[in-house]
């Protein structure tokens, strides 16, 4: 069967309905059946199989492009910057008995911490919006004052302040980096305190400076990321922004999905 869309023709294949009426009887739904006969499935003991979570996975390098991706990845283990990995599975849901041994074997190979690890799902068409992180400087203060111990910003935050104390003196202790506590022009009563910052000019910091300081390890974009028109490039950019803040250029055509 054929299927005429808007970006081409689709080849529909037609399921053996030998097989399908057999995974019915199995209890597998209708819809379900259909599937599994259409990639080969005939019965209930293919089926069992096919499902399992203990099936061995196949070689990831039988994916187009992926000696790119990897040799991406290596790039970056090399420059001995902060990193993350973001991996987008163009899939609608990934449960976690998969999920974390792919993830613990990506921190065991790279040496990268879990939390530096992201994987997710993404499979969509109209790809959603994501509510903005506040950049209003006021707000975000006011947000660390509600905290309650032991929790941190759901975000990374970005404030400019003054230096009203400097806490740990540059290159105290060994360190090559400076903690320092600034307030925020109209929140003057709730100070900030920053530490390991470092970086030009961190080492001649003085009270009374003006100065910016990115949260975290990671740091926004310069420019906007573009999505190449790809949702899951789109969703894993946007995974990482949504962490350092900064902008996604979705380059689809129009009214498919907006930036964000």
């Amino acid at each position: 069967m054929c299927i005429e869309v808007k970006y081409g023709i689709w080849n529909v294949t037609q399921p053996e309905m030998g097989s399908v009426n057999a995974l019915v009887s199995c209890g597998y739904s209708p819809l379900s059946a259909m599937i599994l006969a259409s990639r080969g499935i005939h019965n209930q003991a293919e089926a069992t199989n096919y499902l399992s979570c203990n099936t061995p996975l196949l070689d990831p390098f039988l994916m187009t492009d992926m000696d790119l991706a990897a040799g991406r990845v290596g790039l970056a283990l090399a420059t001995g910057d902060s990193k993350a990995v973001l991996i987008a599975i163009d899939h609608c849901g990934i449960v976690k008995s998969v999920l974390n041994p792919m993830r613990q074997h990506i921190c065991d190979v790279t040496g990268l911490p879990w939390e530096a690890v992201y994987i997710h799902a993404t499979h969509t068409h109209t790809a959603p919006f994501l509510n903005p992180n506040p950049t209003d400087p006021l707000e975000i203060v006011k947000q660390a004052y509600a905290l309650k111990d032991g929790q941190t910003l759901p975000y990374v935050a970005t404030l400019t302040g003054k230096v009203i104390l400097i806490n740990t003196h540059y290159g105290a202790g060994g360190y090559n980096n400076v903690a320092i506590t600034l307030v925020v022009e109209g929140r003057e009563e709730y100070p900030i305190l920053c530490y390991r910052i470092k970086g030009d000019g961190a080492d001649s910091l003085l009270i009374g400076d003006t100065i910016t300081v990115p949260g975290g390890q990671l740091r926004p974009p310069v420019e906007p990321l573009q999505g190449h028109g790809d949702h899951r490039i789109v969703m894993a950019l946007s995974l990482l922004l949504s962490r350092t803040g900064g902008k996604v250029v979705s380059m689809l055509p129009p009214n498919a999905t907006p930036d964000f």
